[in-house]
């Protein structure tokens, strides 16, 4: 079914622009770009109630596609917070480890104090610190060893010094890929909100231009 346009004059009561009807009049697309809101603004086939609902569903999409960037941006940032907590862990395993003679650390929790981290003012074991942070000891080959403890001989394990620098290496790389990752998503935010920005004038003129025209009928039928 066509649209059927009504054309009214400037001296028609409640004259507000040209209307249409017809079912085609009231099914604009799920997503209009802000040219296509331009061109529809600038069209005399088109009535105000379809060009209010065109600003309406692209500010929708608009927001949404802020709201997942904003949540993006945040879980990046958090990552970034958590891995920083995890090279802490490591850092800390590498004094350690270096103050030793065996040039490794003890992981477990029966170990000598003076193998015990600090973790936000606690004292754990590597071992805790490590599940901590979430680091994985199965992302270590571990050394293990003997060693008598109260009397008992139990079995430890310990991660090397090298494979501590190789995981610190490793974390410091995602962070910055994570720090890449937030530049692009603070740039699509940023042309978002201008988006938004945009759509937002656009309303308002059409407002502006909507008040003008009654004001105009108004002043004519005086």
């Amino acid at each position: 079914m066509q649209p059927i346009v009504q054309p009214l004059n400037g001296n028609t009561p409640g004259y507000g622009g040209p209307r249409i009807t017809g079912a085609d009049s009231i099914a604009p697309a799920e997503t209009t770009t802000f040219t296509e809101l331009q061109a529809a603004m600038n069209s005399a086939g088109v009535s105000i109630d379809v060009i209010l609902y065109m600003l309406q569903k692209r500010m929708a999409d608009v927001d949404g596609q802020i709201s997942d960037a904003m949540h993006a941006l945040e879980d990046r940032t958090n990552r970034s917070n958590e891995i920083s907590k995890q090279i802490e862990v490591l850092q800390q395993m590498q004094v350690k480890g270096k103050a030793g003679s065996t040039k490794q650390i003890t992981i477990d929790a029966s170990l000598k104090s003076a193998e015990t981290l600090t973790i936000d003012g606690k004292k754990m074991s590597p071992l805790d610190a490590m599940k901590e942070v979430g680091l994985d000891q199965d992302d270590f080959t571990l050394k293990q060893r003997t060693e008598i403890v109260d009397g008992k001989v139990v079995k430890l394990h310990a991660i090397t010094m090298g494979q501590l620098e190789t995981m610190v290496t490793k974390k410091r790389e995602e962070i910055t890929q994570i720090n890449s990752g937030n530049e692009l998503d603070m740039v699509r935010l940023q042309t978002l909100m201008q988006q938004r920005t945009q759509i937002l004038t656009l309303g308002s003129n059409l407002l502006k231009s909507l008040n003008e025209a009654q004001e105009s009928i108004i002043r004519n039928i005086g």
